[in-house]
């Protein structure tokens, strides 16, 4: 008898589905590959992962909390992309608006206004936007950023957001 309640109460737990919601967490990823609270919409490419880190490389922890002038990396590993002669043609458009609705930064053409025409397939892998705020001149809840990289010529895009804190 108690022989059959062990194999009943195995039976059962291995009949169980655990299923986790991760909040933040796109809803074409996995929780492992995208991390703090990035919210990224793919057309005709693949986002393998995103994530924050500081300019020296460290990861951001999931608060997205950073300091007055220190900068702050989306890093994205994508996979996809168009290729013609070995290049991508990419382009980026940036935008910063704080808790209250107010626009502190919207810059267009990011790649181009650096000088950069068109990268090798192999770094167009890697795309990657940044921003710091250098200056407060009031208190927010939270910064919100929009960002959208595409592939010139093509119907490839990335689209997405994220928030971050001063502390």
């Amino acid at each position: 008898m108690r022989l059959l309640l062990i194999f009943l109460f195995a039976g059962m737990l291995c009949s169980c589905e655990v299923k986790v919601n991760v909040p933040g967490v796109s809803k074409n990823s996995s929780a492992s590959k995208i991390r703090n609270g990035i919210d990224v919409n793919a057309k005709g490419v693949k986002v393998e992962q995103a994530f924050l880190t500081y300019d020296d490389g460290s990861l951001v922890d999931e608060t997205n909390t950073t300091s007055v002038n220190k900068k702050l990396k989306i890093n994205f590993v994508v996979k996809g992309w168009k290729v013609e002669n070995n290049k991508v043609a990419l382009e980026a458009n940036e935008k910063i608006t704080t808790s209250d609705g107010d626009v502190i930064m919207d810059e267009q053409e990011l790649f181009s206004k650096g000088g950069l025409e068109a990268i090798s397939a192999a770094d167009a892998e890697y795309p990657r936007l940044s921003v710091v705020i250098n200056q407060v001149n009031k208190l927010y809840d939270f910064y919100l950023v929009s960002f959208k990289i595409w592939n010139k010529g093509t119907d490839q895009s990335i689209e997405g957001k994220y928030k971050f804190h001063i502390n």
